[in-house]
C-alpha cells in the first residue's frame, strides 16, 4: 500500500490544478473595450518607510486572499511593500495588445519605482513575480535597474512557450492560431516579456527561484530551462523546488513560505 502513496499524492496535486484551471477559465472575458492603458488597475503602497522594499507582481487574476496575506506578512516584519494589481485582460488571444499592456506596465512601474526610491533610502529592493507576474518582472528589470534581488515564483523561460503548452492557456493559444499566427510569431512579438531575454539585467543581483516539479500550467520543463539559462549566464540562483502543483504552491508561498 505504501508503495503507491507517492503516485496517489501526485494525482491529487495534478487534479487540483485541473479543477482550478477549469474554474479560472470561466473568468477569462476578453472585451473590445479594454485598452493597454487599463493594464494596472491599482497599486498598494504599505509601510513606505520600511527598511526593505518588496515590489509584488501577481499572477493572472491575482490579488486574492493569499496575495493580501503575503502583503501582511511582509508588513508585519517591518518591510515596505509596493503591490500591483493587474487587469484580467493583460493576457488574451491578442498578441499585440498583450505586448502593449506589458509595455504600459513597464513604463508605469519604472517611473513609480524611480519616484519612490528617490525619496526613500531602502536597504534592499526585491522584485517578486508570481506566475504571469514574471512577465511584468521581466519588462521592469529591463527598464529599472536600481534593485538588489528578484524572486521568481513559477516563471517559464518564455511567456510564449508557457502559453502555447500550458494547460491554463490552451484557449488563448487557439485564439491566436485562429488569427493565423504560430508560436514563432508569438515568441518574436513577446521577446521582451520573457525573463530569459533579460539575464544581463540580473547580473550581480541576488536571484531566488521557486520551481514546481509537477506544474502543467507553467510547464516544469520551461521553469527548469530558465534555471539552466540563469546558471549558464554566470548567476548562481537560490533554487527551491516543490512537488505541489501551480495553484497550491503559489498559495503556500504567499501564506507560509520563507520570504
Amino acid at each position: 500500500m505504501a508503495t503507491h502513496q507517492p503516485l496517489f499524492k501526485l494525482k491529487i496535486r495534478t487534479m487540483l490544478d485541473k479543477l482550478l484551471v477549469k474554474r479560472d477559465r470561466r473568468k477569462d472575458i476578453f472585451t473590445s473595450t479594454y485598452t493597454p492603458q487599463q493594464a494596472i488597475t491599482d497599486r498598494k503602497l504599505v509601510n513606505a518607510s520600511g527598511k526593505n522594499l518588496y515590489v509584488l507582481f501577481p499572477g493572472w487574476h491575482g490579488g486574492r486572499k493569499p496575495y493580501e496575506r503575503l502583503i501582511k506578512r511582509l508588513t508585519a516584519r517591518g518591510d515596505a511593500i509596493l503591490a500591483y494589481y493587474f487587469n484580467d485582460e493583460i493576457f488574451k488571444p491578442d498578441t499585440e495588445q498583450v505586448k502593449a499592456s506589458f509595455a504600459h506596465i513597464r513604463d508605469t512601474v519604472a517611473r513609480e519605482l524611480t519616484e519612490l526610491t528617490s525619496s526613500h533610502d531602502y536597504a534592499q529592493i526585491r522584485l517578486v513575480g508570481m506566475s504571469l507576474g514574471n512577465a511584468a518582472l521581466a519588462v521592469v528589470v529591463g527598464a529599472f535597474h536600481d534593485f538588489d534581488s528578484v524572486t521568481t515564483v513559477f516563471s517559464a523561460s518564455s511567456l510564449a512557450r508557457g502559453m502555447w503548452y500550458g494547460t491554463r492557456t490552451q484557449h488563448a493559444r487557439a485564439g491566436i492560431e485562429a488569427t493565423g499566427h504560430d508560436l514563432a510569431y508569438v515568441e518574436t512579438a513577446w521577446h521582451d516579456l520573457a525573463l530569459i531575454n533579460h539575464l544581463t539585467d540580473l547580473t550581480s543581483k541576488d536571484v531566488s527561484m521557486l520551481v514546481s516539479t509537477t506544474d502543467k500550467v507553467a510547464p516544469t520543463r520551461y521553469q527548469m530551462e530558465l534555471v539552466d539559462a540563469v546558471r549558464a549566464s554566470g548567476i548562481n540562483p537560490h533554487v527551491q523546488t516543490t512537488k505541489l502543483g501551480h495553484y497550491a504552491a503559489i498559495s503556500r508561498y504567499c501564506l507560509y513560505d520563507k520570504i
